[in-house]
Protein backbone atom coordinates (compact mmCIF):
# COMPACT_ATOMS: atom_id res chain seq x y z
CA UNK A 1 0.00 0.00 0.00
CA UNK A 2 1.26 3.45 -0.77
CA UNK A 3 2.72 5.38 2.17
CA UNK A 4 -0.17 8.54 1.52
CA UNK A 5 -2.79 5.99 1.40
CA UNK A 6 -1.76 4.50 4.42
CA UNK A 7 -1.29 7.71 6.16
CA UNK A 8 -5.45 7.74 4.85
CA UNK A 9 -6.41 4.83 6.70
CA UNK A 10 -5.05 5.85 9.88
CA UNK A 11 -6.78 9.07 9.37
CA UNK A 12 -9.87 7.36 8.72
CA UNK A 13 -9.28 5.09 12.00
CA UNK A 14 -7.87 7.87 14.10
CA UNK A 15 -11.65 9.78 12.93
CA UNK A 16 -14.09 7.48 12.91
CA UNK A 17 -12.62 4.80 16.07
CA UNK A 18 -12.72 2.19 13.16
CA UNK A 19 -10.29 -0.41 12.88
CA UNK A 20 -10.24 -1.47 8.96
CA UNK A 21 -9.15 -4.59 9.31
CA UNK A 22 -8.36 -5.33 5.37
CA UNK A 23 -6.39 -1.81 4.75
CA UNK A 24 -3.88 -3.52 2.05
CA UNK A 25 -7.62 -3.58 0.32
CA UNK A 26 -7.93 0.24 -0.05
CA UNK A 27 -6.09 0.37 -3.24
CA UNK A 28 -8.88 -1.44 -5.26
CA UNK A 29 -12.00 0.21 -2.90
CA UNK A 30 -13.80 3.36 -3.74
CA UNK A 31 -14.38 6.35 -1.48
CA UNK A 32 -18.14 5.18 -1.26
CA UNK A 33 -17.25 1.68 -0.06
CA UNK A 34 -14.95 2.91 2.13
CA UNK A 35 -17.43 4.94 3.72
CA UNK A 36 -20.63 2.05 4.08
CA UNK A 37 -17.86 0.13 5.84
CA UNK A 38 -16.98 2.86 8.32
CA UNK A 39 -20.81 2.99 9.04
CA UNK A 40 -21.57 -0.41 9.27
CA UNK A 41 -18.76 -0.47 12.21
CA UNK A 42 -18.25 2.95 13.70
CA UNK A 43 -20.10 3.12 17.09
CA UNK A 44 -23.52 4.64 16.99
CA UNK A 45 -23.14 8.80 16.84
CA UNK A 46 -24.62 10.71 19.89
CA UNK A 47 -27.55 12.17 17.71
CA UNK A 48 -30.37 9.64 15.15
CA UNK A 49 -29.51 9.43 11.84
CA UNK A 50 -30.50 7.13 9.49
CA UNK A 51 -28.10 5.06 7.43
CA UNK A 52 -28.51 7.44 4.67
CA UNK A 53 -27.62 10.46 6.76
CA UNK A 54 -24.61 8.43 8.43
CA UNK A 55 -23.72 7.28 4.85
CA UNK A 56 -23.54 11.83 3.61
CA UNK A 57 -21.85 12.47 7.13
CA UNK A 58 -19.05 9.91 6.61
CA UNK A 59 -18.71 10.44 2.92
CA UNK A 60 -18.43 14.35 3.82
CA UNK A 61 -15.71 13.75 6.43
CA UNK A 62 -14.34 11.35 4.12
CA UNK A 63 -13.68 14.00 1.24
CA UNK A 64 -12.34 16.23 3.77
CA UNK A 65 -9.85 13.69 5.37
CA UNK A 66 -8.87 13.02 1.31
CA UNK A 67 -8.18 16.31 1.11
CA UNK A 68 -6.10 17.32 4.27
CA UNK A 69 -4.12 13.98 3.88
CA UNK A 70 -3.40 13.35 -0.04
CA UNK A 71 -3.89 16.50 -1.46
CA UNK A 72 -6.47 15.85 -3.81
CA UNK A 73 -9.80 17.96 -3.64
CA UNK A 74 -11.73 16.19 -6.71
CA UNK A 75 -11.57 12.92 -7.97
CA UNK A 76 -14.20 10.14 -9.25
CA UNK A 77 -16.78 8.58 -6.76
CA UNK A 78 -16.78 5.62 -8.39
CA UNK A 79 -12.85 5.35 -8.89
CA UNK A 80 -10.92 3.24 -6.57
CA UNK A 81 -8.25 5.11 -4.04
CA UNK A 82 -5.09 3.24 -6.38
CA UNK A 83 -6.87 4.75 -9.42
CA UNK A 84 -7.21 8.51 -7.76
CA UNK A 85 -3.55 8.53 -6.62
CA UNK A 86 -2.58 7.07 -9.91
CA UNK A 87 -4.65 10.39 -11.52
CA UNK A 88 -3.44 12.72 -8.99
CA UNK A 89 0.19 12.16 -9.83
CA UNK A 90 -0.43 12.74 -13.31
CA UNK A 91 -1.32 16.19 -12.78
Amino acid sequence: MPVDLSALITSVEDEFSVEIENADAAEVTTPRELAQYIVENMPEPGEHMDEDERIEYVESVLGELIAQVLGITRYDEESTFGEILQRSRRR
